[in-house]
């Protein structure tokens, strides 16, 4: 069995580190950099995390690869151990202050995620796994709330700003089933922290994506796996970081649902 204690101190340790420099730096954030569509850019905050995150990482696993959303993007995902960083999800939120956003770290070996570790800025908690099918909320054991609340499904409308217009209108499609279809409630957070990492802790229930990239839903992926909930790719295979589009929920019968309205 794979022991995972510095790795384990490390999420401890970040988890800290990166809370305080948000908070130090949210008054005077500003975009620094933009990448594509109106809505796709940078803030100074991502960039400081970024870089805070692989200073501890190359200073504390000094042999591991590193792939990050900002200034690593170019790294092959290989069979190496290799960090995969996405320093803020939901950067268009923090952009406009709304306090839905994410920062995502996983470890993978051999192109599997190992542990990872979410830290969620909406309250202050971060979220992590080491394997054994166990998630861990700060230093305890997560016990699962499953009160029978109805059932809220992410789909990610922020995601399709990348999409082609056939994959547009095929996402706008399946989300139209799903509202005429079925009584499950549609929300868009637009950030992973729904999209994955919420479903592996009971808040959501099912999301589907049809555009995404490795530091977006490698940690959150990890986590819905411990739970015991289920995330395939949009053919309703097994998910890999090759392939990160996916399909998840914390149930079979809620993933075979939105696998079948994926499925027209």
């Amino acid at each position: 069995m794979d022991n995972f204690k510095i790795e384990e101190k490390f999420f401890h340790d970040i988890n800290k580190e990166i809370r305080n420099l948000i908070k130090k730096s949210l008054l005077s954030n500003k975009i620094a950099k933009n990448k594509g569509h109106s809505s796709d850019y940078a803030t100074e905050i991502d960039i400081s995390v970024e870089k805070t995150i692989v200073k501890y990482i190359k200073n504390n696993f000094k042999d591991d690869e590193i792939l990050a959303e900002e200034n690593h993007s170019n790294q092959l995902i290989s069979n190496k151990r290799i960090w995969i960083i996405d320093p803020i999800c939901g950067t268009s939120n923090l952009g406009r202050n709304i306090k839905m956003y994410c920062t995502n770290i996983a470890l993978a070996i051999n192109k599997k995620v190992v542990c990872a570790c979410v830290i969620d800025h909406s309250n202050d908690n971060y979220y992590w796994s080491s394997g054994n099918n166990k998630i861990f909320i700060n230093n305890l054991e997560l016990k699962k709330d499953n009160k029978d609340v109805g059932v809220k499904i992410e789909v990610d409308f922020g995601a399709t700003l990348n999409l082609s217009n056939s994959e547009k209108l095929k996402h706008n499609k399946v989300v139209g089933l799903l509202s005429t279809t079925t009584n499950y409630e549609i929300v868009s957070y637009n950030t992973s922290l729904s999209l994955a990492t919420y479903i592996a802790i009971g808040k959501i229930d099912g999301s589907i994506n049809f555009f995404t990239n490795p530091w977006d839903i490698a940690a959150g992926a990890f986590l819905i796996e411990q739970s015991g909930g289920i995330i395939t790719n949009l053919q309703g295979k097994p998910w890999d970081l090759l392939n990160p589009s996916f399909i998840a929920a914390k149930n079979k019968y809620i993933h075979q649902i939105l696998w079948l309205n994926n499925k027209f």
